[in-house]
């Protein structure tokens, strides 16, 4: 029996037959698999499990609370303005899409930077999605050959 290689190369050559990135590669009692799904429904999966607005009102009191920040120095870390975050923090206004991937961003980085380790993390916002799981569920995962 021929023992399967798991080196970098190896992953990187079956990773190069898909053209649709991103997509999850899973290595697991040597065999490979990998999902690919298109751009519009890793869109669609990023909205779905985005945090919500009361989530990111709350990731911003934890941020500000934890480093001892003020709204302006809160605001100037996040490149808006103060009064936007007063406004998210308030709940008169909801953050875009944007704006919650990057207060969400900015919460990883203080209080888990060990639990964000990929892209495929950030897709989904680290809600614990197993990848390979869903998309053996949608029918599209591959072992390769």
């Amino acid at each position: 029996m021929v023992e399967p290689k798991d080196d970098r190369e190896s992953v990187k050559r079956h990773a190069g037959r898909y053209a649709v990135p991103p997509y999850a590669i899973n290595i697991v009692a040597g065999e490979f698999s990998i999902c690919t799904r298109p751009g519009s429904e890793w869109e669609l999966i990023a909205r779905l499990s985005a945090p919500s607005a009361d989530e990111c009102r709350l990731m911003l009191l934890r941020l500000r609370s934890t480093l001892r920040w003020s709204r302006p120095m809160l605001a100037a870390f996040l490149g808006v303005s103060a009064r936007a975050v007063r406004s998210w923090e308030t709940p008169q206004r909801n953050p875009s899409a944007s704006a919650r991937r990057l207060v969400w961003l900015a919460n990883r980085m203080v209080h888990e930077p060990q639990r964000t380790a990929s892209a495929g993390d950030w897709l989904v916002w680290n809600r614990g999605v197993d990848l390979d799981d869903w998309c053996e569920r949608m029918g599209e995962a591959e072992p390769l050959d």
